[in-house]
């Protein structure tokens, strides 16, 4: 891999360009059937955090743990266990507490944030966790691993124009999932309520 990489192209660790915070564990028994999210890595993907098989804890406990473990607006998230390598940047806040499997990524460079978002969840770094795992099947990701990670680094404009597509490739994502939903809703009343209904709630 690292034969196929042009000479110019330098490298970072990625210990150098971030700090991280680790999750928490709370143990099955603080579940509840409603209140906040507890968030696991079975609920990150490189396309956000999916709500629908989500556990929940409650709001006294959140509370109890939101100054140390709630993950905030221009962190990246960053799987570590069972699926590692798995990132995505938060360009929004969300509510909840992140669980140890997942790191929470501080930028402390001048590196666009959806660039490091695209290498980590690149096959370049995919391969990195694999030569860590000593060519077996990895389930946790140390920190330690996850510092020493190479990034590679380009010109400073070609950073940003790679991070401006990846921006737009999740603000087109977003759109379509709520097109979608409208249409689901608009299909729902014309059942309920005839076709005429179902075609007046998309316009």
């Amino acid at each position: 891999m690292f034969g196929r990489i042009p000479a110019q192209v330098n490298f970072d660790q990625l210990g150098r360009l971030i700090i991280y915070r680790k999750g928490i564990e709370v143990g099955s028994e603080a579940y509840t059937d409603s209140g906040i999210p507890f968030w696991r890595v079975s609920n990150l993907s490189k396309h956000g955090l999916d709500e629908s098989n989500a556990n929940f804890i409650s709001p006294e406990l959140y509370e109890l743990l939101r100054p140390d473990y709630e993950p905030q607006q221009g962190e990246i998230l960053l799987s570590k266990d069972t699926t590692p390598g798995l990132a995505y940047y938060l360009e929004h806040p969300i509510r909840g507490i992140v669980s140890s499997g997942i790191l929470r990524l501080t930028i402390t460079d001048g590196i666009p944030p959806h660039y490091l978002e695209l290498v980590l969840n690149s096959l370049f770094v995919q391969m990195q966790i694999e030569q860590d795992a000593g060519g077996s099947i990895i389930k946790h990701w140390k920190p330690s691993e996850v510092q020493t990670t190479l990034i590679p680094r380009l010109d400073s404009e070609k950073e940003k124009d790679i991070a401006r597509l990846v921006e737009q490739s999740h603000a087109a994502r977003r759109e379509a999932k709520a097109l979608l939903e409208k249409a689901k809703r608009a299909v729902e009343i014309a059942i309920e309520e005839g076709e005429e209904k179902g075609m007046e709630s998309i316009g």
